[in-house]
């Protein structure tokens, strides 16, 4: 069965205007045939000087990938929780406190391409998101992982459309940058960092 067929099938109904409208985007880099590069990374792949000859050396790229942009839009009902519900151990630190759920993913629309741009990809997702909510009544929230060129692209359709979101950084992203920020004034192993 063809992709747009099934979803077409499959309309999400209505929702409350407190449910809120989450999208999702990020990239992920495909390996490639090499046939099946775009050309700009076909010759940057047949210009890169390797320093080994059957290994890729720190920093060193092979070239060999084009990247995939995937997006998710979903209904889904606010969840209140406490960051003790986030990242304590389970039970909190008297083993004894009950973990709030968190909010359930309803109406899942997926979709991903490494043949369309990412402008393209976010587009549609846009797309679907404007046909739950026509009227931008509903709370729209948008996770990424703060790739500066994919929140560009998003904050320009969100502004093309008159749509506010409320923009949400992935905390696994932020905190390998914190890391590194951390690694610069500490060795890895310092309790420090």
């Amino acid at each position: 069965m063809d992709i747009g067929v099934f979803y077409a099938s499959r309309s999400p109904e209505p929702a409350a205007r407190r449910t809120l409208l989450v999208l999702s985007f990020d990239g992920k880099g495909i390996v490639m045939r090499p046939g099946h590069l775009r050309e700009a990374t076909q010759k940057a792949a047949e210009r890169a000087k390797r320093t080994f000859r059957t290994r890729l050396s720190a920093g060193e790229k092979s070239g060999r990938k084009r990247m995939a942009t995937l997006a998710v839009v979903h209904d889904a009902d606010p969840a209140v929780s406490r960051p003790h519900d986030i990242i304590a151990p389970p039970g909190g630190r008297t083993g004894n406190r009950t973990v709030r759920k968190g909010p359930k993913a309803r109406a899942k629309w997926l979709t991903a391409s490494v043949e369309h741009d990412p402008d393209h990809v976010i587009k549609t997702a846009f797309d679907q998101a404007e046909a739950r909510d026509p009227q931008h009544q509903r709370c729209w929230v948008v996770l990424v992982d703060g790739a500066t060129h994919q929140l560009d692209l998003v904050r320009a359709e969100a502004d093309r459309r008159g749509v506010a979101l409320h923009i949400v950084l992935d905390i696994v992203h932020v905190i390998e940058k914190l890391w590194a920020a951390a690694r610069c004034f500490h060795t890895a192993t310092d309790p420090e960092a």
